[in-house]
């Protein structure tokens, strides 16, 4: 998505349609969008670790019963 604002805003000399304000709004949305990909990313790892655990303490749990 970077790629394709950046190509056609420089490459194609789009830019003189839009103000300056309208580039940094480009700009603003491009950030939010990275903003929510990294927070989506970093969820996810919480989760897979999350769920690690878990079955690493109710794998302990069903050994200490067995001892018992």
């Amino acid at each position: 998505m970077l790629a394709w604002m950046s190509i056609g805003l420089f490459i194609f000399d789009e830019s003189k349609f839009y103000s300056a304000g309208g580039i940094w709004a480009f700009a603003g949305a491009v950030l939010i969008c990275l903003i929510g990909v990294k927070i989506l990313v970093s969820k996810k790892r919480g989760e897979t670790d999350a769920t690690t655990e878990t079955k690493s303490s109710s794998k302990g749990e069903k050994e200490n019963n067995l001892e018992g």
